[in-house]
């Protein structure tokens, strides 16, 4: 692949063209003939890679959003092509579809008659000769490179279990090297929680967000391994929380306001949320100095797997040392977890609730500490 990096930052694209030199910006956003739209664009200088972003922040393509941009060294290239990986019902199994004349016009229903070639691969085939030799027919000159590239390709398909796997384009360089310039993948969701290691970057748009701090601390969201979520949303007030189950989040927010106070924000952990994937949250938004106070509470720890939620809870209050007050209420399946998470934070201004404390008086007491009122 190319060498680049994907951003919110002009300023960062702008770098990246200062050192690499020309370079290729490219809108990133589902939709198709981003080239026709203006959302590709070529730089040679570091101030038209900076106004290339911004312009394409400001543009919708074919009424898409776009959620940020791909910058990435221009390649020299003297062929492309078009290749894709996916499951046909009608040929029965995985077929490789490929054109010779790249991709460019592939949702044009004229050249896909005209230019696209199909290949049924049955599994447990030797597919690097079926390739080979479905490439011969179409083909001047068969690489061998190539049909080695498209036989890996269809194992790495295999391996992490695609439902779609397209490159428009793959482009040959001059240095006869392959390059991977653009790829469209779909994945089997039954298959998720197989592959941990693959993460998952749901779609998040700036445009929702009227400081660029909203959307950085948005970003958390998108950093989630598979099959596992925690949300986050910033509300711009000054109390934050830190809860268990969509209901009780959403609860303890019209708590926090019909009290008096300001959320900070909603904040939700899913089922089976790693420590480090609390510990990353915790870290990314309880730092601001927006913050007086911090609520924590929970009455269905029991369900989430109670080592990795003490541990990241812990472990990230441990790294920020807050000087705020902190309120934590552990109630039900959970209630002994309160002893795990409270364990070496003595230095912090932290209370600990029980049962007895109803979590509108937990809700109450967080208020008092964090405006200084604790008559």
């Amino acid at each position: 692949m190319p060498e680049g990096l994907f951003t919110n930052n002009p300023t960062r694209v702008a770098e990246f063209v200062e050192k690499t030199g020309r370079s290729v910006v490219k809108a990133q956003t589902l939709a198709g003939r981003r080239m026709e739209a203006g959302g590709i664009r070529f730089v040679d200088q570091a101030v038209q890679g900076e106004l290339a972003a911004e312009m394409l922040f400001d543009k919708t393509i074919y009424n898409e959003e776009i959620i940020g941009v791909r910058v990435e060294e221009f390649i020299k290239t003297k062929k492309e092509y078009y290749v894709c990986f996916h499951y046909d019902s009608s040929k029965g199994g995985i077929v490789l579809s490929f054109s010779v004349n790249g991709g460019k016009q592939i949702e044009s229903p004229d050249f896909r008659s005209s230019n696209l070639h199909h290949l049924p691969l049955p599994v447990n085939t030797d597919v690097e000769w079926r390739i080979r030799n479905f490439l011969i027919t179409i083909m001047e000159n068969v690489d061998k490179n190539l049909v080695t590239f498209l036989g890996r390709l269809y194992d790495f398909f295999l391996k992490y279990e695609f439902t779609m796997l397209e490159i428009n384009p793959l482009s040959l360089a001059e240095d006869g090297s392959y390059v991977v310039v653009d790829v469209v993948s779909m994945l089997d969701s039954s298959a998720l929680g197989r592959h941990p290691e693959l993460i998952i970057a749901p779609r998040v748009s700036r445009r929702n967000y009227s400081r660029s701090d909203d959307f950085k601390e948005s970003v958390i969201n998108i950093e989630d391994s598979r099959g596992v979520r925690t949300d986050f949303v910033h509300l711009g007030g000054d109390i934050a929380t830190l809860s268990v189950g969509g209901a009780l989040s959403l609860t303890v927010i019209d708590y926090i306001e019909k009290s008096g106070g300001k959320p900070y924000n909603y904040a939700e952990l899913r089922p089976n949320a790693s420590t480090g994937r609390i510990v990353h949250m915790l870290k990314t938004f309880l730092s601001s100095s927006q913050i007086k106070g911090l609520l924590i509470v929970g009455s269905v720890f029991g369900n989430m797997g109670l080592n990795s939620v003490a541990n990241g809870i812990r472990n990230a209050l441990k790294e920020i040392q807050p000087e705020y007050p902190i309120v934590l209420r552990v109630t039900g399946l959970g209630r002994e977890l309160a002893k795990d998470i409270s364990k070496g934070l003595q230095r912090l201004n932290m209370t600990v609730l029980r049962d007895e404390t109803t979590l509108k008086q937990s809700v109450e007491l967080i208020i008092k500490k964090a405006y200084g009122n604790t008559d």
